[in-house]
């Protein structure tokens, strides 16, 4: 609630109604102590990521594509990825990516991640999503070897550069 008479009141987690996991509300209670103490901060709520602990878990951050069509983002490619295809010689995990891309931007837009890596996989794309980098930069990153994030960015490689 934001207003000159609630202005001192603050309202996170469940108790707000916006985003009922652990991540939305430590991020709600960052910020709301970042204005308390006269940091002027405000929350993005797509860029809050979420977890569910299911079997398999999932993960997810950014915008649906209902949000991207509605937001105007007409050039967006939905870009799926099964990260078993990069691994080799290791047993597999199960690990399956769901990117939206913006081709206008170079950007993407959100990451759906199932699999037991989907946490990482997703705060990964959390913080590419928050420092709004193009996506040929993930394409030159170094990782370490194994690592989910050394398959996500070999399936990047293997759909956007066309120099190999």
């Amino acid at each position: 609630i934001r207003g000159s008479e609630f202005s001192n009141i603050y309202v996170i987690g469940d108790a707000n109604g916006l985003l009922l996991f652990d991540s939305a509300a430590h991020a709600q209670a960052r910020v709301a102590v970042q204005n308390i103490v006269g940091n002027p901060t405000a929350l993005r709520l797509s860029l809050v990521p979420r977890s569910i602990n299911t079997n398999p878990p999932a993960a997810f951050v950014g915008l649906t594509e209902a949000e991207a069509k509605a937001s105007g983002e007409s050039s967006y490619e939905v870009v799926t990825v099964d990260l078993e295809s990069t691994r080799s010689g290791i047993e597999p995990r199960g690990n399956v990516i769901k990117l939206l891309y913006d081709h206008s931007s170079r950007r993407f837009l959100s990451c759906l991640a199932i699999g037991p890596d989907s946490s990482e996989i997703v705060n990964l794309a959390c913080f590419w999503l928050s420092t709004n980098t193009p996506m040929e930069s993930f394409l030159n990153i170094s990782t370490i070897h194994p690592s989910p994030t050394e398959y996500m960015v070999r399936a990047l490689r293997r759909r956007f550069d066309h120099s190999f």
